[in-house]
């Protein structure tokens, strides 16, 4: 069992079974050494008994357990660090397939594991036999634990009285929160497919402009100044303006980013798939960018930095909330901004820099990943003759008018490609030159 972008993950029965949610558990225990572990989940059917085979598990390596029941990833940070644990686990698919779940860690301060620490459980759940802990760790709950979280978050953030908005979590836990959560804040809110009883969601779980076709009719139909999409555990947003308009990730990440920027300095830490108008905004406000692998947003907070701001498409970080990524949080500070500004989201939008990115994923067998990958980048690489290239986490490769960045999923068997350039054309052109080195590769080694 190995750690991939954001925590452990994989078909149920297949890469999460009952017997490695229970090593993961007690290598988790045996990691912690002592104190407390909170463990949480996401409503999936499929989450259950990972849930329950990975609190077996921890007990196992002589930890106790806080039960906080089925909520949201950030709710599960929040509590990790306000209830004083040693570690903190949330089971949960996040956005992949609803056959999918897994598992994603925090350390005490509610941030999700460093690379580091991940080898350190990876190489624990690899020993054949672990240590027998002196004691069986118990089992308790924390009552209110979503309540408190929605408090503590609208204490920090301005009042979004009447401004009117609607959410759409996929039918995953997240919903609710985020809908409490407005509501404190004086939001009109209108839940579009926010139940977490419905068995059989009504769109996918990941938050995409394809899969919130509905949530922007809500919008449109109902007069709302935005619409909120989340993902199954909530550490996603997405957002459609007033019209029912997808706005794309970098846009969004944009917008944030000139909020928070406007009373504070620092260091902003940004993956390497995130847009240029992110970089043009940070620079505006003075702050410096720091480009890192995709899920590793929070490890310079972890360092010390003076970071005043994180992120990557769909997740935000404000580390003066905290060090995880908060879909509620990002949502809570877009309506308040409606409320402070008396302005319509789309202009507010017209206003940031303004890029084309494309991004595309092509499923791969994962035997041949590793091959299709490399190949694929050599042949993009001889072609466009980049002007440079990064290479953190795949290869980004910068052109005249535009780069293009192709990389192994973390968390699925496929090659994802993004591209951006000021011409829509020009981004349409380097992703079908990307998708086309990718098949030319997987055709030649399917034979």
């Amino acid at each position: 069992m190995k750690f991939g972008t954001s925590g452990v993950r994989g078909a149920y029965g297949e890469a999460m079974s009952l017997e490695s949610a229970v090593a993961l558990g007690r290598a988790l225990g045996h990691f912690a050494g002592r104190g407390k572990a909170v463990v949480s989940r996401d409503n999936r059917p499929v989450s259950r008994p990972i849930y329950h085979a990975l609190i077996a598990g921890v007990m196992e390596g002589g930890v106790d357990v806080v039960d906080i029941g089925e909520t949201s990833y950030p709710v599960t940070a929040w509590a990790t660090r306000t209830l004083g644990c040693s570690i903190g686990a949330i089971v949960t698919g996040s956005h992949n397939p609803v056959w999918h779940t897994g598992v994603k860690c925090f350390d005490r301060d509610g941030a999700q594991f460093t690379r580091a620490q991940e080898r350190d459980v990876e190489r624990l759940i690899m020993k054949k036999k672990l240590p027998v802990a002196s004691r069986i760790g118990r089992i308790g709950s924390a009552g209110y634990t979503s309540q408190s979280y929605i408090e503590a978050l609208t204490s920090l953030i301005e009042n979004a009285s009447e401004v009117k908005v609607a959410v759409d979590s996929g039918s995953g836990v997240s919903g609710q929160v985020t809908c409490r959560a407005l509501k404190l804040l004086g939001a009109k809110v209108l839940s579009s497919n926010c139940d977490p009883e419905i068995s059989r969601p009504w769109r996918q779980p990941e938050p995409t402009e394809e899969n919130l076709t509905t949530l922007g009719a809500v919008v449109r139909a109902s007069g709302c100044l935005a619409g909120f999409g989340h993902d199954t555990d909530g550490d996603r947003l997405a957002v459609v303006d007033e019209s029912g308009e997808f706005i794309p990730h970098d846009k969004v990440t944009a917008l944030i980013a000139d909020i928070l920027l406007r009373d504070r300095r620092g260091l902003v830490v940004l993956s390497v798939d995130t847009g240029t108008a992110v970089y043009e905004v940070a620079e505006e406000h003075g702050c410096k960018v720091l480009t890192v692998p995709l899920g590793r947003i929070h490890e310079p907070i972890k360092e010390g930095k003076n970071v005043a701001l994180a992120s990557e498409p769909w997740k935000i970080i404000d580390p003066k909330w905290g060090p995880w990524p908060d879909g509620t949080y990002a949502a809570a500070l877009i309506a308040s901004e409606l409320y402070r500004s008396c302005e319509k989201l789309s202009k507010l939008i017209e206003r940031l820099p303004s890029y084309h990115m494309m991004r595309l994923s092509i499923e791969v067998p994962m035997g041949l990943l590793d091959t299709v990958y490399a190949e694929a980048s050599q042949q993009l690489l001889k072609e466009l003759k980049p002007t440079d290239t990064l290479e953190i986490d795949g290869v980004k490769m910068y052109t005249s008018d535009g780069w293009i960045l192709i990389r192994r999923s973390g968390t699925e068997s496929k090659i994802r490609i993004y591209t951006e350039s000021k011409s829509r054309k020009k981004a349409h052109q380097l992703a079908e030159e990307g998708k086309r080195a990718v098949e030319r590769a997987l055709r030649k080694h399917e034979r």
